[in-house]
């Protein structure tokens, strides 16, 4: 049974969030304080998170940031904030969707099986393509000729997981977009541009600076 951790401090909607998934058959859980939340992360191991931004004195984004220090748990953004800048901050620190508040339960119902779905990774341990090998329960790259590894932020992961995934195809920059955040419409796509460079300097520190290729008009695909 996959489970869902709530932090969201208005507990009315997180009581009734709690009931609807359940009757979906999840596990949820929400959190009636915000003081230990890593705490009780790593105690709940939660399969997916649901976070509010405002969370009285305490910040739904210094949440994700400490999150994505530790963990790849994807983390889906619910909140009444409805401003661009506010969207794109939250997919930055590594945030995987963004639903606005009012929200309709069966959308955010359909996010979280698409989310869960997109990040059940179990049933692999790895990918490779050339040199390179993505060791998906460590999010790390290696480069099997030199030995040399590097590990991968939740975003840089996706990406990679993506292409990967996609090896023989040329990945349009609007479908990898969608995939990483399933609303391209309102993401800067600087977003995507900030974290491909991030990945490829992580792909030249292990000796493979070029494995990703631009094709002009077209999209990305491994080489």
């Amino acid at each position: 049974m996959k489970r869902i951790l709530i932090i969201e401090d208005d507990f009315d909607l997180a009581i009734e969030l709690q009931r609807y998934l359940m009757e979906y058959g999840y596990d949820v859980q929400y959190l009636n304080s915000f003081d230990r939340v890593m705490e009780d992360i790593n105690s709940m191991h939660p399969n997916l998170i649901i976070l509010d931004i405002n969370l009285g004195d305490k910040s739904g984004y210094k949440i994700c940031y400490h999150i994505r220090n530790t963990h790849k748990i994807p983390i889906m953004f619910l909140t009444g904030r409805d401003r661009y800048e506010d969207e794109v901050k939250a997919i930055n620190l590594g945030g995987d969707d963004y639903l606005r508040k009012p929200f309709s339960k069966e959308v955010l119902l359909a996010r979280i099986n698409r989310l869960l779905e997109t990040h059940s990774f179990e049933y692999l341990n790895e990918l490779n393509h050339g040199n390179i090998i993505l060791d998906i329960s460590k999010s790390m790259l290696t480069n099997t000729v030199t030995g040399h590894s590097t590990n991968l932020s939740n975003t840089e992961f996706q990406i990679m997981h993506y292409l990967m995934l996609h090896k023989n195809e040329i990945i349009s920059r609007e479908s990898l977009m969608d995939y990483l955040w399933n609303n391209k419409y309102y993401v800067d796509e600087n977003a995507l541009n900030v974290n491909l460079s991030r990945l490829r300097k992580k792909l030249g520190s292990i000796n493979e600076p070029e494995i990703i290729k631009t094709i002009h008009g077209k999209g990305l695909r491994l080489c």
